[in-house]
């Protein structure tokens, strides 16, 4: 019990230690993990709302992640420019390259990219991948039509 109670007051401290927005955001994404877990293991045991739980729980996540990545300038920035970074350098590295295999190469890597948030959508929410996926596999064939094309045109 009381390495539980040890635990416990540390992520206190860590939570205190934060702005109050991050601190807002981690407890709300902590919570909607607890809480699709709950609705998974409630909707496999043939409870009703199970999926209304579940639910709840990826919007309570997902809001706490955007909170904690994008209400603080600095560390929106921060992403921003994580993501302008792997822009630039696939663009310096394939600057030599044709337009189709340019163009297919990433859109077969933004395909298969994003596969991860459609598993992630499809956990929390059921059906909510396909929203997502649906996009990435058509990135993902036109990115594999475009690399045969360049390979083709050579």
């Amino acid at each position: 019990m009381s390495s539980l109670r040890k635990m416990t007051d540390k992520l206190l401290a860590a939570l205190q230690e934060q702005s109050p927005t991050a601190a807002l955001g981690s407890a709300a994404a902590a919570i909607g993990i607890m809480l699709v877990a709950s609705g998974i293991f409630l909707q496999e045991s043939g409870v009703v709302f199970g999926a209304t739980i579940r639910t709840l729980g990826g919007v309570l996540l997902l809001a706490g992640l955007g909170a904690v990545l994008f209400v603080e300038s600095r560390r929106r920035a921060a992403v921003i420019g994580a993501a302008r970074r792997i822009v630039e350098r696939y663009m310096a590295a394939t600057v030599t390259w044709h337009w189709p295999n340019r163009m297919g190469l990433a859109g077969v890597a933004i395909g298969v990219i994003l596969l991860a948030p459609a598993l992630v959508l499809q956990t929390f929410f059921g059906a909510g991948g396909a929203i997502v996926i649906a996009p990435g596999i058509v990135l993902f064939w036109v990115g594999v039509a475009l690399l045969v094309y360049g390979w083709f045109h050579r």
